[in-house]
Formats: structure tokens, C-alpha cells, sequence
């Protein structure tokens, strides 16, 4: 900044310089060389400064100017991952043209923000690992450079990443929803059971002398149910514990639920007609 006083104060002892919102000095005469004063590193836009200059007897000068601060240029985020899996790192990769700090800046849903930095190296690129995992959701990324001098960039392009668990499975070319497949096996299962109990319906009516193998066959299926329950219901219990968990994995674990409620009344409705026709024939 460079300025003169050419008033009629006697003798200057000290300027108060203030720069819009960001800073106000108090400067020395002596600390005014030429009529060029260096001020502090100051972000990138455009400011008021208002110089006011005090002789020793306290009378002043004053005088304004607008000033503008150029932004060094805004680094780039080259390399990202759109999906991160829950524990895995979080890798990101980019270019400046100017050696400096990378100041990178990731802020969740509920906008808190983690910030953390990393040095631009000679060939003026950058990478940057998170030093923690992230907890499943969206993250908005953005960085920003600052010189050795202190000067800052403006913000550079924001990107987004999910994070989350796979929801698929892939076979070959082919891609398939884990918690689909899992609904078709235990319908799969369910069918299979009320099958067996027709067969063995339809074999009661024409066997009269059959109560001893209906009774351990009503055992067995009430053992075999009671497993698969069991099972079912831990699998529905990883889902219901889970702290967050999407719309489509709500939909299937209610599905899942009123599937073993459907199955277990058409079990006991099997095996009681099945007793029926037992003690008619």
C-alpha cells in the first residue's frame, strides 16, 4: 500500500489504517517507509481502507480508498471416490499451480465440517488421506490453497461422496441386490415347507393308520420353523440395529417380517388340518 500525507499537520506521529471488516492497525511513522506500508495477508475481495494520520498533538488527517485482493489461483480436485465403504480410507487427488497448504474441508449432512491439510509437492500436485474413517452418509469436499506468504485461494468446486456399505453383489456382468437375493431364498424356503405340507395332507387322506409319523412330522416342521424363525429374526434384529439405514432397507426388512408372520400362520394352519385328517381316518 503506498500513501502520502500532504495536509498541515506539524509533525506525523502515527497512522491508524483500518481495512474494512478485516483489520485495523496502528502504525508507526517510522514504520512508513517511502510512503509504502506492507499490510498483513489479507483474503481475496474488495475493501474500504480508511488511513487516518495523527500529529503529536493529536490533530489528524484522513483518507480513504477502495482496495481490491486478488485471489492466488484456486487448486483443483483431480481424483475422488464417489462411494467410500465404511473403515476404508478416503483417498483424494489434485493439482495447484503454486506451491503452498492444501486446506481440504468436508462437511456432512448436518454441515460440521472437518478440516485438515496437506502440502502441495514439487511437481505441484497433491493427495490427500483422511486421517479418520467416515461414518455412513454425504459429504460435500472442497479445498482451498494457501501460499507461503500466507495468500489464499478462493474455494475450488465442491464435490460429493456417499458413504456406505455395497448394496449389491456382483456375478459376472450381472448385478444383484444382497438383500433381494436374501428375500428370495427364505420365500424360496417358506414355499419348499408348505409344499412338503401339502404332500403330506394329501397323503393323511389316504392312510389311515398314519398318527405316529403326523405327530414327529408336526415336531420336526415345528422344530425346522422355529430354527428358520430364529434365524429370520436375528438377520431382520442386524438391520433394526443399525443406526441408519435407507428407505429401500426399511421396505425390504418390513416385507422380510410380515413374510415370516404370513409363513408361520399357514405353517400351524397346515399342520392342523393335517392332525384332522389324521384322527378322522
Amino acid at each position: 500500500m503506498i500513501f502520502e500525507a500532504k495536509d498541515k499537520l506539524l509533525d506525523i506521529d502515527y497512522y491508524e489504517i483500518k481495512i474494512g471488516q478485516a483489520y485495523s492497525l496502528k502504525v508507526s511513522a517510522q514504520d512508513i517507509s517511502e510512503g509504502k506500508y506492507k499490510i498483513p495477508v489479507t483474503p481475496p475481495g474488495k475493501y474500504y481502507v480508511i488511513i487516518r494520520a495523527f500529529d503529536k498533538a493529536g490533530n489528524y488527517s484522513l483518507a480513504g480508498e477502495e482496495l481490491e485482493i486478488e485471489p492466488i489461483k484456486t487448486p483443483i480436485i483431480a481424483d475422488y471416490p464417489k462411494q467410500v465403504y465404511p473403515g476404508n480410507p478416503l483417498i483424494i487427488k489434485g493439482t495447484a499451480l503454486t506451491a503452498g497448504i492444501i486446506n481440504v474441508f468436508i462437511e456432512d449432512e448436518r454441515k460440521e465440517t472437518i478440516s485438515e491439510t496437506v502440502k502441495v509437492d514439487e511437481n505441484n500436485k497433491w493427495v490427500f488421506v483422511l486421517s479418520r474413517t467416515l461414518e455412513k452418509g454425504i459429504y460435500k469436499i472442497y479445498v482451498m490453497l494457501e501460499d507461503k506468504r500466507g495468500a489464499k485461494s478462493l474455494p475450488s468446486e465442491s464435490v460429493k461422496i456417499i458413504v456406505s456399505p455395497p448394496v449389491f453383489i456382483k456375478i459376472g456382468n450381472i448385478i444383484i441386490d444382497y438383500l433381494s437375493v436374501t428375500v428370495s431364498l427364505i420365500s424360496l424356503v417358506i414355499l419348499l415347507i408348505i409344499v412338503w405340507l401339502n404332500g403330506v395332507r394329501k397323503i393323511a387322506k389316504f392312510q389311515k393308520k398314519i398318527r405316529k409319523e403326523t405327530e414327529e412330522a408336526e415336531t420336526t416342521l415345528n422344530k425346522a420353523f422355529n430354527i428358520l424363525k430364529e434365524r429370520l429374526a436375528n438377520e431382520i434384529n442386524k438391520f433394526d440395529n443399525k443406526i441408519s439405514i435407507s428407505k429401500k432397507e426399511r421396505e425390504i426388512i418390513d416385507n422380510l417380517k410380515k413374510a415370516l408372520e404370513e409363513a408361520e400362520e399357514k405353517v400351524s394352519k397346515e399342520i392342523k388340518d393335517i392332525k384332522e385328517k389324521s384322527q378322522e381316518n
